[in-house]
């Protein structure tokens, strides 16, 4: 489909607008990764059909969205699981496979069996690691105190009344806490 500038009357493909746009991508792309393109470009290589084959441009650019979205959450899914990992891990998870010169690759399983292996911390319902879990549960058993006026971080009203020696909260209206 050939398509018409409105300004200079030159006509060109829809195609060559499209691979334009996804060029652009790509070099913005490549700006957020800095010094890692080289190995993210390389990784993307892994998704070829055969070994002397290459990756189509959509395909390279959704896998590209991909690994930057692996680097901006940090968080991958793996057998319904979530996990939580870093930009070192993802790297020396990427750079390992690279290193082992695969191909075929239909999605990044791979890459996370890899990640599992570099220790990435599993995940709760709440998005929290299993570390911060325990922190959260041990804190609210605690009843660590808030700016010095001995309440906790979440209680009833009726805890508030009791701890504070309130007989009704219509009493406190306008009153400073």
């Amino acid at each position: 489909m050939k398509l018409g500038c409105p300004i200079c009357h030159s006509k060109f493909a829809l195609s060559e607008l499209m691979h334009e746009a996804a060029l652009q991508e790509m070099i913005d792309l490549a700006a957020r990764f800095g010094k890692n393109w080289g190995l993210v470009y390389d990784y993307t290589d892994c998704f070829r059909s055969s070994q002397w084959g290459s990756v189509g441009e959509a395909k390279r650019m959704r896998i590209l969205r991909d690994i930057d979205g692996l680097f901006a959450k940090t968080e991958f899914e793996y057998d319904g699981r979530k996990y939580r990992t870093d930009w070192v891990k993802v790297i020396a998870a990427i750079r390992a496979v690279v290193d082992a010169e695969k191909f075929g690759f239909k999605n990044h399983n791979y890459l996370k069996k890899v990640l599992l292996g570099e220790k990435a911390e599993k995940l709760s319902v709440e998005g929290l690691t299993a570390k911060e879990e325990s922190k959260k549960e041990e804190k609210r058993r605690s009843g660590i105190v808030k700016d010095g006026q001995g309440l906790e971080d979440e209680m009833t009203a009726t805890e508030y009344m009791r701890q504070a020696g309130i007989v009704s909260l219509a009493s406190q209206i306008g009153k400073k806490f």
